[in-house]
This record gives structure tokens, C-alpha cells and sequence, in this order.
């Protein structure tokens, strides 16, 4: 047991704090309150996910540690390129960012190696405007291959 009290406290103070100890009551429970989160049960993954606000991800990433691990970071690069290029790899696009710097400076264009189809283009709209800056507006998408 750890405590605060100083090394030369009376026997009397050192009982009455073991006697206080919460943790001695608890005993292996505080340890799972400890771990609830870091390391969460399969059945407590959607409300997780709920409560980070990682639902809109959660139809590109399919396991739900994955959506927890990777949208945790994803939501605190939200706003940068860094979190264009991470959402577009969950559905194996490789990006390149044309940032404006002329009049338009709040506008950017997505370089897209190919496009497929029309599914493609929602998917790629729709990560766009989830991880771009708020100021920021998406102009145009392009291929690069001909």
C-alpha cells in the first residue's frame, strides 16, 4: 500500500489510514474501473463508439477496435492533411492535396489515382468533408491516370 502520510507517523495515524483506504475495499475491482476504457470488453465497443462520436467512420472501418484505435486518432488530426490522407487509406485511396494559394485560399482539390464509380465518389465526398478544416471547401476531384 502506498501512502502519504510522513515516515514518522504514529501507529495510531498509520491504522486510521489503512482503515480509510478505499482501495483496500475495493481490491481487484479498482483495477477494472482502472482499465474500463484502455481495455474495453467486446459488448462495451459500440457504446464506445457512441460516445467518441466515431459512428460516421464506422462504415469504413469494420472492427470495432480498429474504428476506436485509428478514429481516436483520426478526430485529433481532424482539420490537417494528415487526416485527409489517414481517411482516404481506410478506403485504399492514395491521395494528393492541391491547397489554393490565390484568392481562393480556402479551397483545395483531391487527386485521386482512379475513380470506379459512383459508390467511389460518395465515399471520397464524404470522408472529404469529415476530416477537412471547417474554413475549408473542397473544389474539385481528379484523376491522375488517363
Amino acid at each position: 500500500m502506498s501512502t502519504l502520510l510522513p515516515s514518522n507517523a504514529s501507529g495510531y495515524e498509520k491504522s486510521l489510514s489503512l482503515s480509510m483506504d478505499p482501495l483496500g475495499k475495493l481490491g481487484s475491482g479498482a483495477d477494472a474501473i482502472a482499465r474500463f476504457k484502455s481495455v474495453p470488453g467486446d459488448g462495451l465497443l459500440p457504446f464506445l463508439i457512441w460516445e467518441y462520436g466515431l459512428g460516421e467512420v464506422q462504415e469504413y472501418l469494420v472492427d470495432p477496435r480498429r474504428v476506436i484505435r485509428e478514429g481516436l486518432l483520426w478526430q485529433r488530426l481532424r482539420g490537417t492533411p494528415a487526416a485527409l490522407h489517414m481517411a482516404f487509406s481506410w478506403i485504399g485511396q492514395q491521395i494528393s492535396i492541391e491547397e489554393d494559394k490565390g484568392d481562393y485560399w480556402a479551397t483545395y482539390q483531391l487527386g485521386l489515382p482512379q475513380i470506379a464509380s459512383e459508390e467511389d465518389v460518395r465515399r471520397v465526398l464524404h470522408l472529404a468533408r469529415l476530416s477537412q478544416p471547417a474554413r475549408c471547401r473542397l473544389w474539385r476531384i481528379y484523376t491522375t491516370t488517363y
